[in-house]
């Protein structure tokens, strides 16, 4: 059977952390195209397709609720925005695991994410004549994320 998507648990260094949306869970491998030097070309050629040695992680979003009392994304961004600054050590960086688990919170498969920084946070959108939640945005950058099942 499927698992539903709307079941997972994330963690930040440890720290449960409740999120509403969690994207960019893509992997990627850059692909070189080449053409060897004495492929006819007059008779299509061989255009090749390699895969590159480079693997690029995309960046992972966070959407959230606010909350009162609940400051934990903008606390993450500005203690790394001004540890950069003053090159103090809290300027480290982030393990996130996201897990995927079924209705009885059972673990399905594991999203590792290392070398995690925050990049950008977004506070909420006002509208006068909406009666949405208001929701904060965080954008990680990171080196590498990893799928694990259990």
């Amino acid at each position: 059977w499927t698992e539903l998507s709307s079941y997972f648990i994330c963690e930040v260094d440890g720290l449960q952390f409740s999120c509403a949306e969690i994207s960019g869970l893509d992997q990627e491998v850059e692909v070189v195209t080449y053409r060897a030097g004495d492929d006819d070309i007059l008779r299509g050629g061989w255009k090749h397709k390699q895969a590159a040695m480079r693997k690029e992680a995309p960046d992972i979003t966070f959407k959230k609720a606010v909350f009162a009392a609940d400051d934990q994304m903008n606390e993450w961004f500005h203690a790394f925005e001004s540890d950069r600054a003053y090159g103090t050590e809290f300027n480290e960086r982030k393990e996130i695991i996201i897990t995927l688990v079924n209705e009885s919170e059972e673990p399905i498969t594991y999203w590792t994410i290392t070398h995690a920084f925050p990049k950008t946070f977004k506070g909420p959108n006002f509208k006068a004549d909406d009666n949405s939640y208001a929701v904060e945005e965080m954008v990680w950058a990171c080196e590498t994320i990893y799928q694990e099942f259990a």
